[in-house]
């Protein structure tokens, strides 16, 4: 079982991306679900700056948070905490690990 304490620096990175993608993710499926920030914001009973700020990542969803997005983008939570496919700017990607 991996540990969040120094010798569990593997899976605190992974938490780390995790959290990362999550911002993106919530605005892809938005998006992909065509709805606002504005619709979604109201469906959570947030604002639409929070929201905005949850997308851009400058801010993490507590778990309830996170479950009432997830419930007004009508997904599973883990759906918004799969990595992405898709290269941010400025990934840089080495040799054979390219996923193209």
């Amino acid at each position: 079982m991996e540990t969040l304490g120094t010798a569990g620096r593997p899976a605190q990175d992974r938490i780390g991306a995790l959290l990362e993608g999550l911002g993106p993710a919530i605005r892809r499926v938005r998006r992909e679900r065509g709805l606002t920030q504005e619709e979604v914001a109201r469906e959570v009973g947030s604002s639409v700056a929070h929201l905005s700020r949850l997308e851009s990542g400058t801010r993490q969803p507590s778990l309830d948070g996170l479950l009432r997005v997830a419930a007004a983008l009508g997904v599973e939570v883990s759906k918004l905490l799969e990595a992405s496919e898709e290269l941010g700017p400025g990934t840089v990607v080495r040799g054979g690990t390219s996923p193209f």
